[in-house]
This record gives structure tokens, sequence and C-alpha cells, in this order.
């Protein structure tokens, strides 16, 4: 009986530290009007996300032209100001899910779950994650905006205007 509650204990207060911690913003989605038909909109955004990064094969998760809808993961790194004034850039990992209809468009922007977690800028395999305090998540809360801010006037844009 003493070994099950002491295990129980131990699980308890030993995994208590390992929560998801989210002091700021996560996402972010908005509508956007392109003023495009789905077509034209859809091939803008191809082309945007393969300058963007650099390699849309690898970058672009999901292609799905009938429904319209892109899924891109986007590595950046964002300048975070650490804890003593200390500033590094953080790499983090973005999922953009781009839905394209006539005219519109709805970009949902996530910092990719499997970065989000709470302790420490880095873990010890080097992976990023979200910060607990709130002054770095202010700062990632910045690069998120920017980051979205960027891919949606590339969806708007002609490709013909690159």
């Amino acid at each position: 009986m003493r070994l099950i509650l002491g295990t129980a204990l131990l699980l308890a207060t030993g995994c208590a530290g390992m929560g998801k911690i989210f002091v700021g913003k996560t996402s972010k989605e908005e509508v956007i009007q392109t003023g495009k038909s789905k077509k034209s909109a859809y091939d803008d955004s191809l082309v945007f996300f393969a300058k963007y990064m650099n390699d849309s094969n690898s970058a672009i998760k999901v292609k799905e032209r009938a429904s319209g809808q892109l899924v891109v993961k986007i590595s950046q790194s964002c300048n975070v100001t650490l804890p003593l004034g200390y500033k590094r850039m953080m790499p983090l990992s973005y999922i953009a899910d781009v839905k394209i209809k006539d005219k519109k468009a709805k970009l949902k922007l996530d910092v990719d779950p499997s970065y989000a977690y709470a302790g420490s800028a880095y873990s010890s395999a080097g992976r990023a994650r979200l910060p607990a305090s709130s002054d770095q998540q202010a700062n990632i809360d910045v690069c998120l905006d920017s980051l979205h801010r960027e891919i949606t006037e590339g969806i708007k844009k002609n490709s013909k205007d690159w």
C-alpha cells in the first residue's frame, strides 16, 4: 500500500511542472479579402510560399486544389529577450492553414504544438519551446503577428507582381 501511495505521490508531483503554459497568443486567424478567383488566389499562394520558403516541396504539407486548402510548415527564428536582458534568436515552427474561396481566403497561423512546452527557451535537444515568462511570450506574439502580416500580404499579391 505504501508503495502504491508513494508512486502515486511521486507521479503527481513529478509531472506537475510539465504542463503546457501559454502566456500569450499561440495562434492567429483572419479572413482575407483577396478580390481574386479561387484558382488565381490558390496559384498565387503556391508561388508565394515557394518563394518565401525557398523549398516548397518540404514546406507545403497539404495541397488540395479542389478544396482550395494549403497547409504549410514554416520554421523561422524569433528574436527573444531572455532573463537578465540577454537577446537570442529562438527557432520557432509555425503551421499555416490557408483555405481559399472566390474573393477571400481564411488564414490560420499556429505555433507548432510540438514546440509549445513550458520551461526554458531550449530543451536539451535544442528544440525551441514556448517560454514561460510573459516578456518572452510578448516577443513571440510580435513574431507571430509579423509572420501573419507577411503571409496575408503574400496571399493578396498577384504572382505577376513578384
